[in-house]
C-alpha cells in the first residue's frame, strides 16, 4: 500500500541510530575546535602575538627533523609491541608490515575518537584477514591494552615524582593518577580473579550470545599467556614505556628548535599531565584539554608562556596533525586490502 501523500517513509532505528551517533561526533569536534581557538586566543592575549610568531619563524629546521625522527621512532615500537605480542600467540607478523599499520592505527584513533577502541579493532580486523586466528587477535589486543596503561601508569608517577621534586604537585594531578591507576590495575586484577575464581554472573549471562562468547574466551586466554611470559611482558611495557618517553623527549626538541633550553625531566612532566588531562577530558583527540595542561606544567616549571605554547604547539603538529594525511591513506590501503581478500574468488 503507498505511503499517504504529504508523509515521509518511516526511518530505519538503525539508520537512526547512525545519524545520531554521527552527529555527536560532529558536534565534539565542533566544540573541541572551538576550546583549542579559545585557549590559543587567551594565551595570545596574555603573551604577545609578535613573539609567538618570532618564535614560529626562528624554529631551527635541525632540531624539527630530530623531533621527526623522533615520532618515527615511537611508530617502530608500536609495531614492536604488536611483533611481540604476535609472537607470544604464536603468530608472528613482519615488523616491516606492522610499522605502517600502528600508522594507521593513529589515524584511525584519531579519525573515531573511542580511547583508542577504533583503531585497535581495525588491527585485529587486519590481522585477521593476514591469518592470523580471531580468538588469538583478540587475546593479544586485550595483553597490549593492560600493557598500555601498566606502561602509562610508571610514566604517569615518574611525572608526579618531577612534579614533587619541584613544589608544584597538586591534589588535582593526584587525583588524575588515581583514576588512572584504578583502570591500569584494574584489568590484571579482573583477569586474574576470571582465570582463579572465574567469571561473574553478569559475564555469564552475556556469554548467551556467541559473539560475546567468543570473546569472553579470547579475554580468558590472555591471563595464562600473561603469566607464562612475564619476560615478554616485561618487553613490551618497555617498548610501550618508550613511546611515551620519545614523545616528551619530542617536546624537549621543539624546546630547544625555539632557543629555550630546559631540563629533560620537564618536558617529560609536561606531557605526561597533558596526556593525562586530555585522557580523562571529553573532547576528541584532547583537543584543548591537553594543549592548557602541557602549556600550564611547562609554565610552573619555569618555561616563558609564549615558549611553553609554542613548543606544545610544534609537539602537536609532530604527534597529531601530520600523520594525519599518510595515516589517512594507509587506512584506507589496509582496508581496501582486507575488503579485497575478503570478495569470493
Amino acid at each position: 500500500m503507498p505511503a499517504p501523500q504529504g508523509k515521509s517513509p518511516p526511518i530505519p532505528r538503525q539508520h537512526k541510530r547512525r545519524l545520531s551517533l554521527r552527529s555527536m561526533a560532529v558536534a565534539g569536534w565542533i566544540f573541541a575546535i572551538l576550546i583549542l581557538a579559545t585557549l590559543t586566543g587567551t594565551v595570545i592575549h596574555l603573551g604577545e602575538v609578535e613573539h609567538f610568531t618570532a618564535l614560529l619563524i626562528a624554529a631551527q629546521p635541525g632540531w624539527l627533523l630530530v623531533a621527526l625522527a623522533l615520532q618515527i621512532g615511537t611508530y617502530a615500537s608500536e609495531a614492536a609491541i604488536w611483533y611481540i605480542l604476535l609472537k607470544l600467540i604464536g603468530h608472528r607478523q613482519p615488523l616491516g608490515g606492522l610499522v605502517p599499520l600502528s600508522l594507521a592505527k593513529l589515524f584511525t584513533d584519531q579519525a573515531i575518537p573511542t580511547g583508542g577502541l577504533s583503531g585497535n579493532i581495525m588491527v585485529v580486523d587486519v590481522l585477521t584477514h593476514r591469518g592470523v586466528p580471531a580468538k588469538s587477535a583478540i587475546s593479544a589486543l586485550v595483553i597490549g591494552i593492560i600493557v598500555y596503561f601498566l606502561a602509562y601508569l610508571a610514566m604517569s608517577l615518574l611525572a608526579l615524582t618531577i612534579l614533587w621534586d619541584y613544589h608544584v604537585l597538586s591534589r588535582l594531578m593526584i587525583i588524575g593518577a588515581l583514576v588512572l591507576a584504578a583502570v591500569a590495575l584494574g584489568l590484571p586484577v579482573l583477569l586474574f580473579s576470571i582465570d582463579h575464581v572465574g567469571r561473574p554472573r553478569f559475564l555469564d549471562r552475556l556469554a548467551r550470545t556467541r559473539p560475546v562468547a567468543s570473546a569472553l574466551a579470547a579475554i580468558g586466554d590472555a591471563w595464562p599467556l600473561i603469566r607464562r611470559h612475564p619476560l615478554h611482558i616485561g618487553l613490551t611495557i618497555g617498548c610501550q614505556a618508550l613511546i611515551f618517553l620519545l614523545d616528551g623527549v619530542t617536546l624537549w626538541v621543539t624546546l630547544q628548535a625555539i632557543g629555550q633550553t630546559a631540563s629533560l625531566m620537564v618536558p617529560l612532566a609536561a606531557f605526561m599531565m597533558g596526556s593525562i588531562a586530555a585522557s580523562l577530558g571529553p573532547f576528541p583527540l584532547g583537543l584543548g584539554g591537553f594543549e592548557a595542561a602541557c602549556t600550564s606544567m611547562l609554565t610552573l616549571l619555569g618555561v616563558p608562556l609564549e615558549a611553553a605554547f609554542t613548543a606544545t604547539f610544534l609537539l602537536r603538529g609532530f604527534t597529531l596533525w601530520l600523520p594525519m594525511l599518510p595515516g589517512l591513506w594507509l587506512a584506507r590501503w589496509e582496508l581496501r586490502r582486507t575488503a579485497r581478500e575478503s570478495e569470493p574468488t
